[in-house]
């Protein structure tokens, strides 16, 4: 009930969010931008992620996602941060423990399932004994 629009309610709230997960690494690829970050007031955690790029993909890949959202405690005013299970939020988006309302200056971060953590490790470890395969790599052989 106190997430309402008043005469007095800004019309949308700034985030920050961080997305640097397969297949893109980074924000600018990932087309992380201005309007990505702003959402109008009244909008959820899912809305967040779908703007952040945070849901799709491979479900193998995909399926173990998870994000974390930090903000302030609007009881106490503290900080507080929560990880939260990417395909709980898609599968329940009515429940406001795992959809919170957003709040002005909130910061989300997601991150990748352990099956795509592997397969970057495998791809380092691999990297580091085969120095002439990356080489090939790098120059196009």
């Amino acid at each position: 009930s106190l997430m309402r629009l008043s005469r007095i309610t800004p019309p949308g709230i700034r985030i920050f969010i961080s997305n640097p997960t397969a297949p893109v690494y980074g924000n600018n690829p990932a087309a992380i931008d201005a309007f990505s970050t702003r959402l109008p007031y009244g909008s959820r955690l899912l809305q967040a992620l779908v703007s952040g790029n945070c849901l799709g993909g491979t479900e193998l890949g995909n399926a173990k996602r998870y994000a974390i959202l930090v903000g302030e405690n609007p009881l106490s005013g503290r900080p507080e941060a929560l990880q939260i299970n990417v395909e709980e939020v898609i599968r329940n988006p009515g429940r406001p423990d795992l959809n919170p309302y957003l709040q002005a200056g909130d910061a989300i971060a997601c991150y990748d399932s352990g099956l795509i953590n592997i397969r970057d490790l495998s791809q380092i470890v691999s990297g580091v004994f085969s120095p002439v395969g990356a080489v090939k790599n790098l120059i196009g052989f």
